[in-house]
């Protein structure tokens, strides 16, 4: 194997090139490191639930994703449900804690609804190079369970 050198006054940038370096060695795979900060519209759609009113129930969110390495926070809003807008006093807040693995985001999140606290789960996968995220959620909420989809807001320069 032949020796590399690298040299870098920062440490995370060290250890990704040390990392891509190694796996190209190796023979396996490059891992893909993924960005998710930034705005996300989030789509859940409810497939079963103990309560019939929510099955088929599509709800909206803007989130802001902040991704620390592995870790990933986000906060945001219910905006939609079933594409209609919610008037202010119907939104509610909603926190996310997880982490990123190669191409996979595991998170739990607390939504703070109208009538009561949720908590579930997100398993997202992570798609084209980090602006889509297809998945499954879990949730308190009439012990709901469907299918989640977020895209990544594009920042556009106004000029």
């Amino acid at each position: 194997m032949q020796s590399v050198t690298i040299r870098t006054r920062q440490p995370l940038a060290a250890l990704i090139a040390l990392a891509v370096i190694t796996a190209a060695a190796s023979g396996q795979p490059t891992p893909t490191f993924h960005n998710l900060t930034g705005e996300w519209h989030l789509m859940d759609v409810v497939e079963s639930s103990a309560l019939p009113q929510f099955k088929g129930l599509g709800l909206g969110f803007q989130v802001f994703l902040r991704q620390k390495g592995d870790h990933v926070s986000g906060i945001g809003e219910k905006l939609t449900e079933n594409g209609r807008r919610l008037p202010r006093e119907a939104r509610s807040q909603i926190t996310i804690e997880g982490s990123v693995s190669g191409d996979l985001l595991e998170a739990t999140f607390t939504e703070l609804g109208v009538r009561r606290i949720s908590t579930g789960v997100f398993q997202l996968r992570i798609k084209d190079e980090g602006n889509r995220l297809d998945g499954r959620f879990g949730c308190t909420a009439g012990n709901s369970q469907g299918r989640s989809t977020a895209t990544k807001v594009q920042w556009q320069d106004p000029q």
